[in-house]
């Protein structure tokens, strides 16, 4: 066995540990021992470091004696946390003189950037990530904190980072079953007061919507005060379930928001869903309260691109349909 006596030196900063090991074989190849300190073993797996055996010697107790005479952790650049030729014990507390020199080593030191690059991608395991949040249970950052982290944030934007997709799935995920708080829907909707979506959003998330639609997401749930019940059916508006009441009492069968329908307009690609489909008439229908330019552009291009027969109703041609009788009355 080798009992030698080591320093742990850290060029960057200029701190340094001391330390006593017991190896076999040659000292000098036991390079993968980087000292036993807390401190030191987090340092040197991000900082540039160098190893340097001071002297071997022919038993433990002599190592021992020879590091309590270098050993002064009083140092301001010493990392060692007890005087040499001993352990640090459970429960030891630091001398108001040593905190009062470390606070100082370290408070304003700004983290270099192959630690910070380390640091980002970093995968802690999942029991440090709960023990990160329970240590984070119940407190509140300061509002320079917030401060900073919103401009931290804002400056992630501007520079155009994006989340990968695995990322957002995560996130997805982790944010599923989740019920905000009305005092939080309160701070999100007077957060979005005045905000606009660019058009690339409205677009994406109106394929998102009809995809979810027909995928038939939203046909079990509970329609709410906003939407309307027809045949176990939910509807977007009373005029739909208006409509789809006239065709049961013709006798039509009908297809509610059964396709979707990919068109273009001058701002790009759009996907029209159609609010019903009777299938003897082979027609679409669609009751709309107004046409402003837009709807009548929308509409033209679906049927001139799509070649499909679409009626849209406003008020008149709904209670007209409401009013048909077939059996000789208005057709």
């Amino acid at each position: 066995m080798a009992h030698y006596v080591y320093m742990i030196d850290f060029p960057h900063s200029g701190e340094f540990y001391v330390g006593v090991r017991t190896c076999e074989g040659d000292p000098e190849k036991d390079t993968r021992y980087r000292g036993s300190g807390v401190m030191v073993e987090n340092k040197v797996r991000v900082h540039p470091y160098t190893k340097m055996i001071i002297a071997t010697l022919p038993s433990r107790k002599d190592a021992e004696r020879l590091e309590a005479i270098l050993v002064n952790h009083r140092h301001p650049k010493s990392l060692n946390q007890c005087e040499g030729g001993q352990s640090g014990p459970l429960g030891m507390k630091h001398t108001d003189e040593w905190l009062t020199a470390h606070l100082a080593r370290h408070t304003g030191a700004k983290r270099s950037e192959s630690f910070r690059e380390l640091m980002r991608n970093q995968n802690p395991s999942m029991e440090t990530r709960a023990k990160l949040r329970a240590s984070r249970l119940g407190k509140k950052s300061s509002e320079e904190t917030k401060a900073k982290i919103r401009a931290a944030r804002a400056k992630q934007v501007i520079v155009g980072k994006k989340h990968s997709e695995e990322t957002r799935r995560k996130m997805s995920k982790a944010q599923m079953g989740k019920v905000v708080s009305e005092e939080t829907r309160r701070k999100i909707s007077k957060a979005n007061i005045g905000k606009r979506n660019t058009e690339e959003a409205r677009q994406k998330m109106s394929l998102a919507a009809h995809a979810r639609w027909a995928a038939g997401v939203y046909r079990d749930r509970d329609p709410g005060p906003s939407r309307i019940m027809h045949n176990d059916i939910s509807m977007r508006s009373t005029w739909e379930a208006r409509l789809a009441s006239a065709f049961d009492r013709l006798g039509w069968e009908w297809e509610y928001e059964s396709l979707q329908l990919p068109y273009e307009l001058a701002d790009g690609p759009h996907v029209y869903t159609p609010d019903f489909y009777v299938p003897h008439l082979d027609c679409y229908f669609d009751p709309h309260w107004a046409k402003p330019d837009g709807a009548k552009r929308k509409f033209s291009a679906v049927r001139e691109q799509c070649g499909i027969a679409l009626v849209v109703l406003n008020r008149e041609l709904l209670e007209m349909y409401e009013h048909i009788n077939l059996s000789g009355g208005n057709k």
